[in-house]
């Protein structure tokens, strides 16, 4: 519940802080009444297809720890509806549903937990490792955004030692809570061809992430090279993944956008035109899955 309020004060915080004017709020309205909906839906076409391949790594744990197999559909649909949960609400609300998904799949709780983690775990380190990428490859050309880029993974790092400290506390209470231990250890079957496979699939995911927003970019007339955007849309992802201060990453994502693209002269309106744009695509990705699943439910009965 602390969570819950503390995203909850997080988006109102954020909110207040891009609208500080009359004019910006009409020239934000402004600049999402000029979405020219053949962008957007490319955008939302690459997105959609972020959750189709979590679907896909998903099935393809089930394989490593079930002896039988899962209507792939279904997991895509559950993917899609997970999505669409994180952009409403606080973070984990959309692993819950799919662990409850997977039970119903006749998938052992404690496995299909098992199964969320590790492939939560590859979408973030996917987005991590290529952030810092182009961070050591010297994408960061602006001595401001590595000074900022550096104290983030100053913050990770002294998270990761805060983790490493308390492990023992961490692992009593997945033992106690999750009972996520036991089936992690079921799956040491994976070969290291099936985890570069994992792995690829992760990094297509950040890829498609940034197709999308750069076609969401090219909805409300942001015209930036496409390499602008693979600099800068890690950062965000990572900074709102390891940041959790706001519903479905509302505010916090608008802001990174302000700050990154004013150094390429984007206007504060289209700037957080283009966060919100995004965020449409997310809520979309969610109902499609939704429909899926009622159309699917009423053919079945």
């Amino acid at each position: 519940m602390k969570l819950k309020y503390l995203k909850v004060f997080g988006f109102l915080f954020f909110a207040t802080c891009l609208f500080q004017s009359k004019d910006l709020l009409i020239a934000t309205i402004y600049s999402l009444g000029t979405l020219r909906l053949n962008f957007w839906l490319l955008g939302l076409f690459f997105i959609l297809l972020c959750p189709c391949i979590s679907a896909l790594r998903t099935y393809i744990l089930i394989s490593l720890s079930q002896k039988h197999q899962v209507y792939f559909p279904n997991l895509v649909s559950d993917s899609l509806i997970s999505f669409g949960l994180n952009s409403i609400s606080i973070s984990g609300v959309g692993e819950a549903y799919r662990i409850s998904k997977l039970k119903t799949y006749n998938i052992p709780i404690s496995v299909g937990t098992s199964i969320v983690i590790i492939d939560r775990l590859i979408g973030i380190s996917s987005f991590f490792l290529i952030t810092v990428t182009i961070f050591f490859a010297g994408g960061y050309d602006d001595l401001e955004i590595q000074l900022n880029f550096t104290i983030l993974l100053i913050f990770i790092f002294i998270l990761l030692i805060a983790m490493y400290l308390l492990r023992k506390k961490i692992e009593t209470f997945l033992i106690k809570k999750l009972s996520t231990l036991r089936p992690l250890l079921r799956l040491r079957t994976i070969t290291t061809k099936i985890a570069l496979i994992l792995f690829f699939l992760g990094i297509l995911t950040c890829l498609f992430t940034i197709l999308g927003v750069y076609f969401a970019g090219l909805a409300i007339a942001i015209d930036l090279p496409f390499t602008k955007f693979l600099i800068n849309v890690p950062l965000i992802a990572i900074t709102a993944l390891f940041l959790p201060l706001s519903i479905g990453g509302l505010g916090l994502r608008e802001i990174g956008y302000v700050y990154l693209l004013s150094r390429y002269g984007i206007p504060k309106s289209e700037s957080i035109a283009l966060g919100v744009t995004q965020y449409s695509t997310y809520l979309f990705t969610g109902i499609l899955g939704y429909v899926y699943q009622l159309i699917n439910s009423k053919l079945s009965s």
